[in-house]
């Protein structure tokens, strides 16, 4: 049983091509997960901005209120207590 010349070539070009698609498998597949991993620290990275971003905005929000707070506070404590009327029914009834 002797094999044909014409039969090897094919048989070897069937296995680099099985070579050749297997590689080209491997490889997808690992630029496939990188560019996945790649989506996934993006999508944290901006979640993490997203949240630093919310915190800076509330911390001058307070800052702001804070700071509208205590100058209403100084306003009103320049008044003399006498200027203050009591709402006190109790005080009244006497």
């Amino acid at each position: 049983m002797k094999l044909s010349r014409a039969f090897l070539v094919w048989a070897a070009l069937a296995v680099c091509a099985v070579l050749v698609l297997g590689a080209m498998t491997w490889l997808t597949r690992g630029v496939l997960a990188s560019e996945r991993e790649r989506v996934r620290a993006e999508q944290e990275r901006s979640a993490a901005e997203n949240r630093a971003d919310l915190e800076e905005r509330t911390r001058l929000a307070l800052w702001r209120m804070d700071a509208h707070g205590a100058a209403i506070m100084l306003r009103e404590n320049r008044y003399p207590a006498e200027n203050y009327q009591s709402n006190d029914p109790l005080k009244e009834s006497l």
